[in-house]
């Protein structure tokens, strides 16, 4: 799913990529799971797992941002 837009050849971006998707995906279905079941416990581990994706997509941005800042582009923001 990651590779569809882009493919970053840097690992600490690569690695923060694949986790914000299976994180993502996983937390997706385990939100659309725990209404229907009424597991209040699924649901707290849902959120828990976006979070843990969006702390993901932050140290993506992070680190793609580092990247363009040590090829030349200082004022990168």
């Amino acid at each position: 799913m990651n590779g569809a837009y882009f493919r970053v050849p840097d690992p600490e971006a690569q690695a923060s990529g694949q986790a914000l998707g299976s994180l993502a995906q996983k937390g997706r279905v385990d939100c659309e799971r725990a209404p229907r079941q009424q597991d209040d416990d699924l649901f707290i581990t849902a959120m828990r797992e976006l979070i843990a994706a969006g702390n993901s997509a932050a140290a993506v941005t992070d680190r793609i941002t580092a990247m363009l800042r040590e090829a030349g582009y200082a004022s990168y923001r």
